[in-house]
């Protein structure tokens, strides 16, 4: 807790603050004055000033929180306004500091330094900082050499203010400008940042289903068409925050009085129907960008029932409390969340978002360049591909700006990936790659991601879909798919299935007839035999007469005329099962999704991704995760054979059987496999594999914080890597070699 907390408001808070400015700002040149004597400065001016002779700071102070702090920001303007209007040639600012800013103050704040921007003002802008942080920026400027920390970095911070999201981000925007070689000031923010996150989209779900029960049960919204709702309530609060922070622009949905004010901006006809809601997602829909990807159809509508007053009422109160650009909080995966929540027959654990901690592993894992593309064929929300698309933007290594931005945005548009057989779960997908950097024209909903090749010629002018792809990070279906119906037959007849998934089951049909023919052949044969037997004993001994001994004559003719009859058909079948022309069915109707999306995988992938001229390294990157029951049990060891003969394998995690419980709420045991595609499926792995267990995956089953093994188990791999590299002899692998380099457990 912060000092300022327990002193005294009218006594000592002013005067503490004031000195704290004077030892900080004195050497730097600047005159630190209370207007206060022994009490609280009086209405009418700022409580403290700061200024030299350029720059003129209004600080002040205050102790309310909450909805009390609303009745403190137009003295603040006002003070702010009057002092420019008697100092033009001085810049001034003004520095709010309280207990904690509500968030009603934060967007009075932003509304009115935006205000100033628009009006041409390069100042006359309004700082907001919690007691916490103003005391632990004080104390750094005061015991730091004066010509440390100049005040165009304050100003600086000024400028910034569209990233204002509270307190916390505040801070951290402290950091990021003034402090930004503070390696432990920014790990400390980062760990608030989670714990605070964590509990903000736990309270997040909390509020979505509040609001989601309300509509159904009041008759807003029913069905899927609630849950649709909530879909395009949140993007539409995303895309106006995102819309306020890059262009400026008012927020319309940041709370009731910027609704309203929306409001009065429509026509009378859409306010009288209060259906203003329904107008501004109308204009978000028809912008270009998201008709050009196809991001919403002419479905995608609020229900008739859903109106203004709704709005105002029920969502906005609670949407007002939240601010989710410029934090890590995941607000279309709580909408999931609710979707998973929701679902009649409790969705699989496959069909839930892989835990964030588990996808930034692999994707760490992956080594993802700045030029690969990579494809996620189950990508859910897209949680893959965001963390993909910032790992690979942060190694963009260009000379210039300009140049740096070009890369960035071919990785954001035409470098990544996705597809999703439930297109409203792909829709969410899509927003939330748009909020991240767009990329959104890349996801494909209602596809099948083991047939993208039959269903997508392409997913930009530079992508097909076979031997396409660097690496391919995914968490496909965890339970069991039906390779019978339409989206699997669709691949064509049998032949092209098989080669396209081998590990299918099925009967040969035809060897299946041939081996029928034989056993009736071998029945004829047993039967002329007995014929014949008797045929011959009757001419001995007499024992049949003349008509029944010719009658069986005509019979041995028969059955001899019926074998070649069959030997003839065996034959045939014979040469066409030689030929390879055989009817193939098959057969069964499911099997674990993962072991299914293996064989598309392996042809999505490319032969050669030229980054390694050793054998065991050339080929497209696979890292995804498995149902533990394809790497262990007797039914699929066909499986288990198909990954042998077509892929390296490099490393085999397996989790804790929790690691997916935060959302699934029932526990399923998995592992992480990273393979590397082979192409000469005669060829044998020489290199070991590297093999570890993870006991904790940085959240219990409660979804809070805990213990992360896989920053360690991520070490441990590279050191192993490490090892199989350097025991190559040109491009043959040394057994020898890696067992003097590497002493681990991994051999």
């Amino acid at each position: 807790m912060s000092k300022y907390a327990s002193l005294d408001a009218r006594t000592e808070l002013e005067q503490t603050v004031a000195e704290d400015f004077k030892a900080a700002f004195e050497k730097r040149g600047f005159t630190v004055k209370h207007n206060g004597g022994v009490t609280h400065a009086p209405a009418g001016v700022p409580d403290i000033e700061m200024f030299d002779a350029n720059f003129n700071f209004n600080i002040e102070v205050t102790k309310r929180v909450g909805a009390q702090q609303d009745g403190e920001f137009n003295s603040i303007r006002d003070h702010l306004n009057s002092f420019k209007n008697n100092n033009t040639q001085k810049n001034v600012y003004c520095i709010f500091i309280s207990p904690n800013t509500s968030q009603r103050m934060i967007d009075s704040i932003k509304d009115h330094n935006r205000q100033r921007v628009i009006e041409g003002n390069p100042d006359l802008k309004i700082l907001p900082l919690s007691f916490e942080t103003l005391e632990l920026y004080l104390e750094r400027l005061a015991k730091s050499e004066a010509d440390l920390y100049p005040i165009s970095s304050l100003i600086n911070l000024f400028s910034n203010f569209n990233s204002f999201v509270d307190d916390l981000r505040i801070k951290k925007l402290l950091q990021q400008i003034i402090f930004p070689n503070d390696f432990d000031f920014e790990q400390k923010i980062l760990q608030e940042e989670k714990d605070r996150d964590s509990e903000t989209l736990n309270n997040l779900v909390k509020d979505l289903i509040k609001l989601e029960n309300y509509m159904r049960e009041n008759g807003v919204a029913t069905g899927g068409a609630a849950i649709n709702a909530l879909i395009y309530l949140v993007f539409v609060k995303l895309y106006e925050e995102k819309r306020e922070r890059e262009n400026g622009d008012q927020n319309r949905f940041s709370n009731v009085k910027s609704f309203e004010k929306y409001i009065r901006n429509v026509s009378g006809r859409i306010r009288n129907q209060k259906r203003a809601i329904h107008e501004l997602f109308r204009s978000i829909k028809d912008e270009a960008q998201f008709v050009e990807s196809g991001m919403f159809t002419n479905t995608d509508n609020f229900p008739d029932s859903l109106n203004d007053d709704f709005i105002m009422e029920k969502v906005l109160p609670i949407f007002s409390q939240y601010n989710f650009l410029g934090t890590t909080v995941d607000a279309l995966g709580a909408v999931y969340e609710v979707l998973a929540l929701r679902s009649e027959k409790d969705v699989k654990v496959g069909q839930f978002f892989t835990p964030e901690k588990v996808v930034k592993f692999m994707v760490k894992m992956a080594e993802l360049s700045p030029d690969d593309y990579v494809l996620d064929p189950a990508c859910g929300t897209g949680r893959f591909l965001i963390h993909a698309m910032d790992d690979m933007i942060s190694k963009i290594n260009e000379p210039t700006t300009t140049k740096r931005d070009k890369k960035k945005n071919k990785i954001q548009q035409k470098q990544l990936f996705g597809a999703d057989i439930d297109m409203r779960i792909a829709k969410i997908a899509k927003m939330n790659m748009w909020i991240h950097g767009d990329g959104k024209s890349n996801i494909k909903g209602e596809v099948n991601g083991i047939t993208l090749h039959r269903n997508i010629k392409g997913f930009n002018d530079d992508v097909g879909c076979d031997n396409s792809f660097d690496v391919i990070l995914t968490n496909p279906p965890l339970g069991e798919l039906n390779y019978q119906t339409a989206t699997f037959t669709d691949l064509g007849d049998v032949k092209e299935r098989l080669m396209r998934i081998p590990i299918l089951p099925i009967k040969n049909k035809t060897k299946e007839k041939r081996d029928t023919i034989a056993q009736r052949i071998e029945v004829h044969r047993r039967e002329l035999e007995e014929m014949i037997d008797l045929k011959n004993k009757a001419e001995l001994d007499r024992s049949l007469s003349k008509k029944e001994l010719n009658s069986l004559k005509r019979k041995i003719e028969n059955k001899i005329r019926t074998i070649e009859n069959n030997q003839s058909q065996l034959s045939e079948i014979e040469s066409q099962i030689a030929s390879g022309n055989c009817e193939i069915e098959v057969t069964g109707n499911t099997m674990k999704g993962g072991a299914l999306f293996l064989t598309a995988i392996w042809h999505y992938l490319k032969n050669n991704t030229e980054k390694s001229e050793l054998p065991e390294w050339r080929g497209g990157k696979l890292l995804t995760i498995l149902d533990e029951g394809i790497l262990n049990t007797d039914n699929y060891k066909h499986v288990r054979d198909y990954i042998k003969t077509h892929f390296y394998i490099k490393a085999i995690i397996s989790l804790t059987r929790d690691a997916f419980v935060p959302v699934s709420k029932t526990s399923t045991k998995t592992s992480i496999l990273y393979a590397i595609k082979k192409t000469d499926l005669t060829a044998i792995q020489r290199e070991p594999i590297f093999f570890a267990h993870v006991d904790k995956v940085g959240v219990d089953t409660k979804g809070k914080e805990c213990e992360n093994h896989l920053d360690k188990i991520l070490e441990e791999y590279f050191a192993f890597k490490i090892a199989v590299i350097n025991s190559y002899k040109g491009l043959e692998f040394r057994r020898d070699i890696f067992e003097s380099l590497y002493t681990g457990g991994n051999k």
